[in-house]
Protein backbone atom coordinates (compact mmCIF):
# COMPACT_ATOMS: atom_id res chain seq x y z
CA UNK A 1 0.00 0.00 0.00
CA UNK A 2 1.01 3.63 -0.46
CA UNK A 3 0.19 6.68 1.60
CA UNK A 4 -2.17 7.86 -1.16
CA UNK A 5 -4.24 4.67 -0.85
CA UNK A 6 -3.98 4.58 2.95
CA UNK A 7 -5.64 7.99 3.34
CA UNK A 8 -8.69 6.63 1.50
CA UNK A 9 -9.29 3.93 4.13
CA UNK A 10 -12.28 4.32 6.48
CA UNK A 11 -10.07 4.20 9.59
CA UNK A 12 -6.81 6.11 9.51
CA UNK A 13 -3.73 5.81 11.68
CA UNK A 14 -2.67 8.96 13.52
CA UNK A 15 -1.65 11.92 11.34
CA UNK A 16 1.87 13.10 12.17
CA UNK A 17 2.88 16.67 11.31
CA UNK A 18 6.60 17.29 10.84
CA UNK A 19 8.38 20.65 10.70
CA UNK A 20 11.94 21.21 9.50
CA UNK A 21 13.16 24.70 10.36
CA UNK A 22 16.13 25.03 8.01
CA UNK A 23 18.04 28.01 9.34
CA UNK A 24 21.33 26.89 7.81
CA UNK A 25 21.63 30.17 5.91
CA UNK A 26 21.25 32.08 9.20
CA UNK A 27 22.46 29.92 12.10
CA UNK A 28 24.06 26.99 10.33
CA UNK A 29 21.57 24.53 11.86
CA UNK A 30 18.43 22.63 10.96
CA UNK A 31 15.87 22.18 13.73
CA UNK A 32 13.22 19.45 13.55
CA UNK A 33 9.93 19.48 15.46
CA UNK A 34 6.63 17.64 15.55
CA UNK A 35 3.42 18.63 17.25
CA UNK A 36 2.65 14.94 17.81
CA UNK A 37 4.39 12.15 19.68
CA UNK A 38 4.53 8.45 19.00
CA UNK A 39 2.65 7.66 22.21
CA UNK A 40 5.82 7.11 24.21
CA UNK A 41 6.29 10.81 24.87
CA UNK A 42 9.68 10.92 23.20
CA UNK A 43 11.11 11.92 19.88
CA UNK A 44 9.56 10.81 16.60
CA UNK A 45 11.83 9.23 14.02
CA UNK A 46 11.13 9.81 10.34
CA UNK A 47 13.43 9.82 7.31
CA UNK A 48 16.49 9.04 9.41
CA UNK A 49 15.98 12.18 11.54
CA UNK A 50 14.58 12.68 15.02
CA UNK A 51 11.78 15.21 15.52
CA UNK A 52 11.33 16.72 18.97
CA UNK A 53 7.77 17.16 20.29
CA UNK A 54 7.19 20.90 20.58
CA UNK A 55 4.13 23.19 20.72
CA UNK A 56 4.15 24.35 17.09
CA UNK A 57 1.22 25.04 14.77
CA UNK A 58 0.83 26.00 11.11
CA UNK A 59 -2.47 27.59 10.11
CA UNK A 60 -3.92 29.54 7.22
CA UNK A 61 -2.60 27.42 4.36
CA UNK A 62 -4.63 28.03 1.23
CA UNK A 63 -4.39 27.40 -2.49
CA UNK A 64 -5.68 29.90 -5.01
CA UNK A 65 -5.43 30.21 -8.77
CA UNK A 66 -5.99 33.97 -8.78
CA UNK A 67 -4.06 36.67 -7.00
CA UNK A 68 -1.14 36.32 -4.65
CA UNK A 69 -0.52 33.06 -2.78
CA UNK A 70 -1.70 32.88 0.82
CA UNK A 71 0.60 33.75 3.70
CA UNK A 72 0.13 31.18 6.46
CA UNK A 73 1.15 31.74 10.06
CA UNK A 74 3.51 29.57 12.09
CA UNK A 75 3.01 29.77 15.85
CA UNK A 76 5.63 28.40 18.25
CA UNK A 77 5.46 28.40 22.03
CA UNK A 78 8.04 30.16 24.13
CA UNK A 79 8.02 27.54 26.87
CA UNK A 80 11.77 27.03 27.09
CA UNK A 81 13.05 30.22 25.50
CA UNK A 82 14.58 28.36 22.55
CA UNK A 83 12.86 30.34 19.77
CA UNK A 84 13.13 33.58 21.75
CA UNK A 85 16.90 33.14 21.81
CA UNK A 86 16.99 32.33 18.08
CA UNK A 87 15.02 35.39 17.01
CA UNK A 88 17.01 37.72 19.22
CA UNK A 89 20.32 36.44 17.83
CA UNK A 90 19.34 36.04 14.18
CA UNK A 91 17.17 38.99 13.09
CA UNK A 92 13.76 37.41 13.77
CA UNK A 93 14.72 34.28 11.75
CA UNK A 94 13.70 36.06 8.52
CA UNK A 95 14.81 33.95 5.56
CA UNK A 96 14.77 30.59 7.35
CA UNK A 97 13.04 27.87 5.33
CA UNK A 98 10.18 25.86 6.80
CA UNK A 99 9.51 22.42 5.34
CA UNK A 100 6.12 21.03 6.40
CA UNK A 101 5.29 17.35 5.96
CA UNK A 102 2.39 15.13 6.92
CA UNK A 103 2.70 11.38 7.32
CA UNK A 104 0.82 8.60 9.06
CA UNK A 105 1.98 6.87 12.22
CA UNK A 106 2.42 3.61 10.29
CA UNK A 107 5.15 5.29 8.22
CA UNK A 108 7.30 6.46 11.15
CA UNK A 109 10.83 5.21 10.76
CA UNK A 110 10.54 5.36 6.96
CA UNK A 111 10.78 8.32 4.62
CA UNK A 112 7.23 8.12 3.24
CA UNK A 113 5.03 11.21 3.51
CA UNK A 114 2.68 13.40 1.57
CA UNK A 115 4.53 15.85 -0.70
CA UNK A 116 6.32 18.46 1.42
CA UNK A 117 5.29 22.12 1.41
CA UNK A 118 8.07 24.72 1.42
CA UNK A 119 7.77 28.13 3.02
CA UNK A 120 10.15 30.91 4.03
CA UNK A 121 9.80 33.07 7.14
CA UNK A 122 8.82 36.51 5.83
CA UNK A 123 8.53 38.36 9.14
CA UNK A 124 7.77 38.06 12.82
CA UNK A 125 4.22 39.20 13.55
CA UNK A 126 3.97 38.81 17.31
CA UNK A 127 6.20 37.89 20.23
CA UNK A 128 4.75 37.60 23.72
CA UNK A 129 4.89 35.32 26.77
CA UNK A 130 2.70 32.62 25.22
CA UNK A 131 4.27 32.35 21.77
CA UNK A 132 5.85 33.76 18.67
CA UNK A 133 3.90 34.12 15.43
CA UNK A 134 5.71 34.19 12.10
CA UNK A 135 4.25 35.08 8.72
CA UNK A 136 5.39 32.65 6.02
CA UNK A 137 5.55 33.04 2.26
CA UNK A 138 5.82 30.47 -0.48
CA UNK A 139 8.75 30.33 -2.87
CA UNK A 140 6.58 31.63 -5.73
CA UNK A 141 5.47 34.67 -3.73
CA UNK A 142 7.81 37.19 -5.37
CA UNK A 143 6.92 40.83 -5.80
CA UNK A 144 6.67 42.22 -9.37
CA UNK A 145 7.20 38.84 -11.00
CA UNK A 146 5.05 37.46 -13.79
CA UNK A 147 4.66 33.90 -15.00
CA UNK A 148 5.79 32.96 -17.57
CA UNK A 149 8.83 35.18 -17.20
CA UNK A 150 9.85 34.87 -20.85
CA UNK A 151 7.92 35.98 -23.88
CA UNK A 152 7.47 33.38 -26.62
CA UNK A 153 7.61 34.74 -30.18
CA UNK A 154 6.66 32.86 -33.32
CA UNK A 155 9.51 34.09 -35.53
CA UNK A 156 12.71 32.11 -35.54
CA UNK A 157 14.68 29.47 -37.35
CA UNK A 158 14.17 26.61 -34.89
CA UNK A 159 13.33 23.16 -36.27
CA UNK A 160 10.00 23.39 -34.44
CA UNK A 161 8.46 26.72 -35.53
CA UNK A 162 5.58 26.30 -33.06
CA UNK A 163 7.99 26.71 -30.16
CA UNK A 164 9.10 30.15 -31.26
CA UNK A 165 12.01 32.14 -29.90
CA UNK A 166 12.56 32.83 -26.21
CA UNK A 167 13.04 36.51 -25.47
CA UNK A 168 13.83 37.71 -22.01
CA UNK A 169 11.48 40.48 -20.84
CA UNK A 170 13.23 41.56 -17.69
Amino acid sequence: MTIQTDILQPVLPALIKLFDVDASSITGSVYRFTEMTNGAGGQVSWGGNNYTPFPIKLEGMSVTSTGAPGRPKLTVATIDGFFSALISQHEDMVGAQIIYRETLSTYLGTSISMPPIYYTIAKKLNDNKSGIVFELKSSIDVESKWLPSRQMLRDGDLPFPGLGVNKSTG
